[in-house]
C-alpha cells in the first residue's frame, strides 16, 4: 500500500516536471508596426519603453 502511494506521488511528481518542461517558450522574434511612428524620435521613444518593459516583466532586453 505505501509502495503504491509512494510511486503514484512520484509518477505525479515527473508529470508535472515534464509539463513545466514543454510550456516553457522560446523567445520568438516579434515585428511592431505602427501609422504614427514616422520620425526617429518616436521610434527611439518605443524601443526605450519597450526594452524597459520587458527587463522589468522577463528579466531580459529586448534583441
Amino acid at each position: 500500500m505505501i509502495r503504491k502511494v509512494f510511486v503514484l506521488a512520484v509518477s505525479c511528481l515527473l508529470l508535472v516536471a515534464a509539463k513545466s518542461q514543454v510550456m516553457s517558450a522560446k523567445p520568438q522574434w516579434v515585428t511592431i508596426t505602427s501609422a504614427n511612428l514616422h520620425c526617429w524620435e518616436c521610434k527611439g521613444k518605443l524601443e526605450k519603453y519597450l526594452v524597459v518593459e520587458n527587463k522589468s516583466n522577463y528579466g531580459s532586453g529586448i534583441i
